[in-house]
């Protein structure tokens, strides 16, 4: 920004381009640095994805590093969602293992370390954690859209929380809409900030199809 004016500072491409990588599927910003989704990157198999972290200097945006998940697999769909709040970087993988997961990365100095990977305790094949991802300092949002707790595919969020003690990310709450109805996908979309979270629940409400809600 420029005073009231937005001026391209640069573009950002996967350096190794390949057909269907869908680089930039999911993006995120925080200070001087954004990450950048590419669900169909292929370096552990077909659609594992990867995710890549860019750093600004001035007025260049420099690929620090590309993550992988250290266990991915073909159509993991590793860099569906993406978030980055200061030296943590979330991931999402909604097809890990048929249930879907979330990955944490946390910076030390120029290099990003494998930190967590968090999964539902109630994990259910289709169930898609980690379509959404938000994350705000200690405390990480995933998006369960296709969670039953409240009717097929109704949805749901799980929070987890950092605790710096016991240097570890521990579920804390599930979150399901007191409203909750059969297809609302609640959890498609998340966000979080401080001591609130927004979920998004694009075909909840249900007064006419898919008018959607947030929570």
């Amino acid at each position: 920004r420029n005073g009231a004016s937005w001026v391209q500072q640069a573009r950002l491409a996967n350096p190794n381009p390949a057909e269907y990588d869908f680089f930039g599927f999911a993006v995120a910003v925080d200070g001087d640095y954004a990450v950048i989704g590419a669900r169909g990157e292929d370096d552990l198999g077909s659609s594992s994805g990867a995710a890549f972290v860019y750093k600004r200097d001035g007025y260049t945006w420099t690929l620090q590093t590309k993550l992988l998940a250290p266990d991915g697999a073909p159509g993991d769909y590793f860099g569906y969602a993406v978030d980055i709040s200061g030296d943590v970087v979330a991931v999402g993988a909604p097809y890990d293992n048929g249930s879907g997961s979330a990955y944490v990365y946390v910076r030390n100095g120029a290099t990003w370390q494998f930190k967590a990977k968090l999964v539902a305790s109630d994990a259910a094949s289709g169930d898609n954690f980690g379509r959404a991802i938000a994350v705000d300092g200690a405390c990480l949002v995933a998006g369960v859209y296709h969670d039953d707790d409240r009717g097929t595919d109704s949805g749901s969020a799980w929070v987890f929380v950092y605790d710096d003690l016991t240097d570890a990310w521990s579920p804390w709450v599930k979150l399901t809409a007191a409203d909750g109805k059969i297809g609302a996908a609640f959890g498609t979309s998340v966000a979080v900030d401080g001591d609130r979270v927004v979920i998004g629940a694009p075909q909840g409400d249900g007064r006419s199809a898919s008018t959607g809600c947030a929570y």
